[in-house]
C-alpha cells in the first residue's frame, strides 16, 4: 500500500492563495495592443463611411459634382479609397502599403478644396464628403506607425541595438 509523503496533505493543497488576477494580468493587452486595436475599429468607420460617400453619389437625384461618366469614375475613385481603408483595418500589418495613395490624394485633396473654397467653386457641404477620406488616411497612417516593427506571422520584429549583426 502506498504512503504518503510525510510533508503533504490532502488539506495543504486547498491552503494554496487564489493567484488567478496576478496570472491573468500577463494575459491582458498591452496599451499597444489596445491603440493599434482602436486604430483599426476608427479606419473600419472611415472606410464604412467612405463607402457610405459612393452610395450618396448615386442616390442624390442631382449630383453636386459630376453626372455621367464623370460620375462614375469618382464613384470608382471613392470606393477604392473605401476598400484600401478597410483593407488597412483588416490587415493593419499591411496598412502601410496603403499610404502611398492615401496620402497623396489627401494633400491633393486639401490642396484643390482651399484653391475651390477661395474661388468659390465649391460648398462647404460638397467639402464634408472628404472627411472620410481624410480622417482614414490619418489614422492609417497611426496604424501604419504602431505596427511598424511588430512581428506578425510570417515575419521577425526588427532588432536595434547590440543584438543586430552585421551582414
Amino acid at each position: 500500500m502506498p504512503t504518503a509523503h510525510p510533508h503533504t496533505s490532502a488539506a495543504s493543497a486547498w491552503d494554496l492563495p487564489d493567484l488567478t488576477e496576478r496570472a491573468l494580468a500577463g494575459f491582458r493587452p498591452s496599451r499597444r495592443a489596445r491603440r493599434r486595436m482602436w486604430l483599426r475599429v476608427a479606419v473600419a468607420v472611415a472606410g464604412l463611411c467612405q463607402l457610405g460617400v459612393v452610395l450618396g453619389q448615386f442616390l442624390a437625384v442631382k449630383p453636386a459634382h459630376a453626372t455621367g461618366h464623370l460620375l462614375h469614375e469618382t464613384a470608382a475613385f471613392n470606393l477604392a479609397v473605401g476598400v484600401a481603408l478597410l483593407w488597412a483595418a483588416a490587415r493593419p500589418g499591411r496598412a502601410r502599403s496603403q499610404l502611398p495613395v492615401l496620402v497623396t490624394v489627401s494633400v491633393f485633396l486639401v490642396l484643390l478644396s482651399v484653391l475651390d473654397v477661395v474661388w468659390a467653386h465649391v460648398s462647404w457641404a460638397r467639402l464634408g464628403t472628404h472627411l472620410p477620406l481624410l480622417a482614414g488616411a490619418l489614422l492609417t497612417v497611426l496604424l501604419g506607425r504602431i505596427d511598424h516593427g511588430a512581428p506578425t506571422p510570417g515575419r521577425r520584429a526588427e532588432r536595434t541595438g547590440p543584438l543586430v549583426r552585421a551582414r
